[in-house]
């Protein structure tokens, strides 16, 4: 990781990054390894119109990738490719009608960036309702509960930029 590089957060910049972390922790590895996913999508609703209005002029500088983009959304999505404990790459949307994955988990924005900045614990978010689960079970996911606060903690390690 760059310790000078910023990454804006939601972005396909910021997600390259988390899945270069995850790639990089044994501990990860170990606790995924096993799991059911090919993907996971973590989307995040209420997008703060600064945020917006600033992915949308980076798309349009060339300065940022996107995956699908909807200029009209106040969403965005980031899928991680997943398979046996190694991140295999990562897309972007704010197009939601082109996202597809096999675990589905939406937020508000506030919420993810909460978990990030390490205010809000993922387990207490998803037992708690401030993250649902869109596609795939809790049962399944339970038993990957380490897999997500592992994940978790490396999204912490990745130097925000936050414009909300």
């Amino acid at each position: 990781m760059s310790q000078t590089q910023e990454y804006l957060f939601p972005s396909k910049e910021w997600a390259d990054e988390w899945c270069k972390l995850l790639n990089g922790s044994k501990e990860y590895y170990e606790a995924s390894k096993t799991a059911p996913w090919d993907s996971v999508v973590l989307v995040s609703t209420n997008v703060p119109e600064k945020v917006r209005a600033t992915l949308i002029e980076m798309y349009k500088k060339g300065e940022a990738k996107a995956d699908s983009v909807d200029f009209n959304s106040t969403a965005g999505a980031i899928k991680l490719n997943i398979k046996e404990g190694r991140c295999l790459g990562t897309e972007f949307h704010t197009d939601m009608s082109k996202v597809v994955g096999s675990l589905i988990l939406e937020a508000p924005y506030d919420t993810w960036l909460k978990i990030i900045q390490g205010k809000l614990d993922v387990t207490v978010a998803l037992l708690g309702g401030s993250i649902k689960i869109k596609k795939g079970s809790l049962t399944e996911l339970a038993r990957y509960t380490n897999a997500a606060v592992i994940m978790s903690n490396m999204s912490r390690k990745i130097k925000s930029k936050i414009l909300a």
